[in-house]
This record gives C-alpha cells, structure tokens and sequence, in this order.
C-alpha cells in the first residue's frame, strides 16, 4: 500500500498547528506559557512526527 505524501497527512498539520502556536508563543505575539516549555513541546512534537512517519513509511501494522 502506497503511503501519502507528509503534507496530506493529520499529523503534519498537527505538528505545523503546534508549531504556529510555538512561534507565537516564542515572539510573544500569544503569551500562553513560557519559552522553554514552548520550545518542549516543539522538539516534542517533531519527534513524534518523525517517528509516525518512519512507521507509515515502513508499512507497520499494529497487531490487531
């Protein structure tokens, strides 16, 4: 089975969402928590991205 390309996938999005509000944060245009955990939960999200890309790319399937 073909994979879809990163950008027409959820995840992507997700991550460019997380991303955006990192961004934000960082700049100080939207205040909602400190730059340090901003930056967190950016590295955070860019791992899990990789790794759910690895695993579409691989053709994992979990055991069902």
């Amino acid at each position: 089975m073909e994979t879809k390309p990163g950008v027409k996938t959820t995840e992507f999005w997700a991550t460019m969402g997380i991303y955006a509000g990192g961004i934000l944060n960082i700049t100080g245009i939207w205040d909602w928590t400190t730059n340090y955990r901003s930056g967190i939960l950016m590295t955070v999200a860019a791992a899990f991205y990789a790794l759910a890309r690895g695993i579409a790319k691989a053709n994992i399937k979990p055991d069902a």
